[in-house]
Formats: structure tokens, sequence, C-alpha cells
């Protein structure tokens, strides 16, 4: 994971609690790199593929909201961009 320190983009993990592949612990350590720019946004309940509707909806919100947070595509997608 030492390749991550160098990245300087932002970066968005989304990562579950009751990931059953991959721990979500492992989302920690990575967070713990200290890449300026990494959020991490643990959804508590989600597994591996975010089944069910609550655990889809948070992963959605936090990727919208990230976006939201990072692009540079102006007021248009910042308007338009909504979560039902």
């Amino acid at each position: 994971m030492t390749v991550a320190k160098g990245i300087q983009a932002a970066v968005l993990t989304v990562h579950g609690t009751a990931d059953e592949v991959i721990p979500w612990e492992d989302a920690v350590a990575y967070d713990a790199l200290g890449m300026p720019s990494h959020e991490l946004e643990l959804v508590d309940g989600a597994d591996h593929m975010f089944r069910g509707l609550e655990a889809r909806r948070q992963l959605e919100l936090a990727v919208v909201q990230f976006v939201r947070k990072n692009a540079t595509w102006g007021e248009a997608f910042q308007n338009d961009c909504t979560i039902a």
C-alpha cells in the first residue's frame, strides 16, 4: 500500500462494516497511510456488495457528496444531482 502515498487526487473509500470478503479494518489501515485528500466512509452493517436498500442508499449518498465536494464541473452539476 505504499504506492497510495503519492496519490494527489481526491480518493474516496466506502466500505461496509459487515464486508465478508475484505475486513473493514483494511479500509481503516488504508486511510491511516495519510493521503492528504483521502476520505473514508464506513457504512454500518453493509456487506461487500452493499446489498439492501439502506446500504445502497448510504453508498450512493457518500459518492454524491464526495463528487459534489471534489468535482470541478461547476454549479450545474452541483444543483442537478439529487438523491431520491
